[in-house]
């Protein structure tokens, strides 16, 4: 009886370190890809218009891309979730609210269509704001092979979206 108790918990132990490597394998950085990619912001300081609200200046980044994610979908979080203490010592800034949540990302040929949250839009009255935030999302976005285009809607709701 102490012979077949002892064997089943060996057994179970076994089993459950198995599973326990077989997590830690996946999991591991052996099957995420490091990627490099430009996230886009404001800085006044290094603007040579500051009443130009389109104005946005690329930051490099580096990041490791979890399997089963698509890049532009974790381009576009990163941005969401905004600067460095290093970068906002430089002056850069984002008019993005980082409670903003991703709802899609997809790609049509040329274009590259996001639906965000209604977070998007907190705080974002003004059209100068709206222009930012817009600014920020489309040239991040546009560093993408082949994409011309990027259409961004918020709750599906593509017509009265960052409105002044």
């Amino acid at each position: 009886m102490f012979y077949k108790l002892k064997t089943k918990l060996l057994l179970i132990a076994a089993l459950f370190l198995v599973f326990l490597g077989v997590k830690l394998f996946v999991n591991s950085s052996l099957w995420q890809t490091d990627v490099s990619f430009n996230l886009y912001f404001i800085n006044n300081e290094l603007s040579v218009d500051n009443l130009d609200c389109t104005e946005v200046f690329p930051v490099s980044r580096e990041e490791l891309l979890p399997p089963h994610t698509n890049r532009q979908l974790l381009v576009i979080n990163s941005l969401i979730k905004g600067l460095t203490e290093t970068e906002k010592d430089s002056g850069y800034s984002s008019l993005i609210d980082p409670e903003t949540k991703v709802n899609s990302v997809a790609v049509d040929n040329e274009i590259i269509i996001v639906d965000l949250s209604e977070a998007l839009e907190n705080n974002s009255g003004g059209s100068c704001r709206a222009e930012a935030i817009r600014s920020q999302i489309e040239n991040t976005l546009k560093q993408f092979e082949g994409i011309e285009k990027v259409v961004i809607s918020v709750n599906a709701d593509f017509d009265n979206i960052l409105q002044p």
